[in-house]
């Protein structure tokens, strides 16, 4: 599987597929390519898909020092800079979405679009204290009981009552052959905040 190498010589990992317009894929906060898996072949028919792992999260490279959002989207451009086609279309979920707005604002020649599911654009002070409150818990608890304890925070009210829709997130979340380490998390939270 490749790995995209950037300025500073770390590495982010990404899985490409399909033909046309480029389209780049970002995950949220504590997971990796794997969230887009299901959109994944069904966008690979329409456009060249690219679902990236960000930094310290699933094989891309861990980051030994604290960064905030425009960084990572700093990661983003380099890579749609390195794959040389041209402008791309992003879709980015949760932190995901605020590093394809910083990446649209940081630099426009590089989007086409956008396209912003279950976003932010600035913290409050309530999702501050979420947010902390939910790095407090992933560094204190086994992590099956962080993501079981975390989930009605996650999703909607309408997701949230879809019949097994939490349970097979969560079994997909420890099924993943390369966890976020609990320190890896606490930086990209402290990006976010």
């Amino acid at each position: 599987m490749p790995h995209a190498t950037l300025p500073d010589g770390r590495r982010l990992f990404h899985i490409s597929a399909g033909q046309g317009r480029p389209l780049v894929l970002l995950p949220g906060l504590g997971t990796d390519h794997t969230v887009w898996g299901r959109q994944f072949p069904a966008l690979g028919k329409h456009f060249r898909v690219h679902a990236l792992d960000p930094r310290d999260a699933g094989r891309s490279d861990t980051a030994p020092q604290a960064y905030s959002i425009r960084d990572m989207a700093a990661d983003v451009a380099a890579f749609i800079e390195g794959l040389g086609e041209g402008p791309a279309l992003v879709a980015g979920w949760s932190m995901g979405g605020a590093m394809a707005q910083e990446l649209a604002l940081g630099w426009p020649h590089l989007v086409r679009g956008l396209a912003l599911v279950a976003t932010y654009h600035e913290g409050d002070r309530r999702a501050d204290e979420r947010f902390h409150a939910m790095l407090r818990a992933r560094q204190a608890l086994p992590y099956e009981e962080y993501l079981r304890l975390s989930m009605p925070w996650a999703f909607c009210y309408q997701t949230y009552e879809r019949p097994g829709f939490v349970e097979d997130y969560i079994q997909r979340a420890l099924a993943l052959p390369h966890p976020q380490p609990a320190e890896a998390y606490a930086r990209q939270m402290t990006a976010t905040l």
